[in-house]
C-alpha cells in the first residue's frame, strides 16, 4: 500500500470526523438543557432509531459494556425518559423503548439534524450533492464489505461499486 494512499485514507478519516464533531456540536448545542448526558442521547438515538432494543443489543450497538449501559438505562428509567417492556414470548426478555413524551424531542432532534445539513447543502450546486452522497454511498459499501478479521480483498472493488448503489435494510445491495 503506497504512503499517498495511507495519506488520502487518514484525511478522509480526518473529514469523516470533523463532519461528525460539527454535527453533534450543533445539535446537542440546541438541546442544551435537557438533562441528558452525551451518551445517554447516543442511547436515546440508538432507541429512536430502533424502537424495543435490549441491554445487550444497546451495549453493542454504543460499542459500550453491558454494566455501562444497564446503569445509564437504570437512570434514564429513573428520570423517565425511557420505559421497559418484558418479552410475551420469553419473559426474562426486556425490551427498551422512548417515553411517549420523549418522542416528541426526538422526532424534533431528527427535523433539526435534517434541517441543518439541508441549509448547509442548499449552498452546494445539485451537482455536488450528488457527487458527496455518491462518494459516501461507495464508502459506506466498502466499509461493509469488509468483515473484521479478513483481508480486503475479495468481490467487492471500487470499480463494482456504481454510485447511486446503497445498502437496504437487512444488508441486501440495492440502488438508493
Amino acid at each position: 500500500m503506497s504512503e499517498e494512499l495511507r495519506n488520502k485514507a487518514r484525511r478522509i478519516r480526518d473529514l469523516l470526523h470533523g463532519v461528525t464533531r460539527n454535527l453533534r456540536r450543533y445539535i446537542f448545542s440546541e438541546i442544551a438543557g435537557c438533562g441528558l448526558t452525551v451518551p445517554q442521547l447516543f442511547l436515546v438515538q440508538e432507541l429512536q432509531t430502533q424502537p424495543g432494543l435490549t441491554l445487550t443489543e444497546l451495549s453493542e450497538r454504543l460499542g459500550l459494556s453491558k454494566s455501562t449501559v444497564s446503569g445509564m438505562v437504570d437512570r434514564l428509567l429513573r428520570q423517565g425518559v425511557i420505559t421497559r417492556r418484558r418479552s410475551e414470548t420469553d419473559r426474562r426478555v426486556v425490551h427498551l423503548y422512548l417515553a411517549p413524551a420523549l418522542l416528541k424531542q426526538t422526532s424534533r432532534l431528527t427535523v433539526l439534524k435534517e434541517n441543518y445539513l439541508a441549509r448547509l447543502l442548499g449552498r452546494l450546486e445539485p451537482g455536488e450533492v450528488d457527487e458527496i452522497i455518491a462518494a459516501l454511498e461507495k464508502l459506506e459499501l466498502l466499509v461493509d464489505a469488509a468483515s473484521p478479521g479478513l483481508p480486503l480483498e475479495g468481490p467487492t472493488t471500487a470499480r463494482e461499486i456504481r454510485p447511486g448503489m446503497g445498502m437496504k435494510a437487512g444488508g441486501e445491495e440495492g440502488t438508493r
